[in-house]
């Protein structure tokens, strides 16, 4: 995932840069956060992808989730926890092949 170093370090510069205060708190929220009915009142497609090398939400722990979510697709990415901005293309592709199919 580290295959260009300056994008890298612009990451950790604004990975750094968070606010722990505001960070604490987002994290307080969601560990109170109980969704399941709402998942299961989605009815319109949906794609919930997982990175396959994401330490934080693994696909063996998005799997489930999309099984709540009536028309779900669910689709492992070879990417890590900010797929769109570590892996673009690979989340493009994904969507372009999705992106038909939720329109039909």
């Amino acid at each position: 995932m580290r295959t260009d170093a300056k994008a890298f370090a612009t990451y950790r510069a604004r990975w750094l840069a968070n606010d722990p205060g505001s960070y604490a708190a987002m994290y307080r929220m969601l560990a109170g956060l109980e969704m399941t009915a709402d998942l299961a009142a989605i009815r319109c497609p949906a794609l919930i992808h997982a990175g396959t090398k994401d330490p934080l939400r693994p696909p063996a722990m998005l799997e489930p989730v999309a099984k709540l979510i009536a028309h779900a697709r669910f689709e492992p990415v070879e990417t890590g926890h900010y797929a769109a901005w570590q892996t673009p293309p690979l989340v493009a592709a994904s969507l372009n092949g999705f992106l038909p199919d939720a329109a039909a």
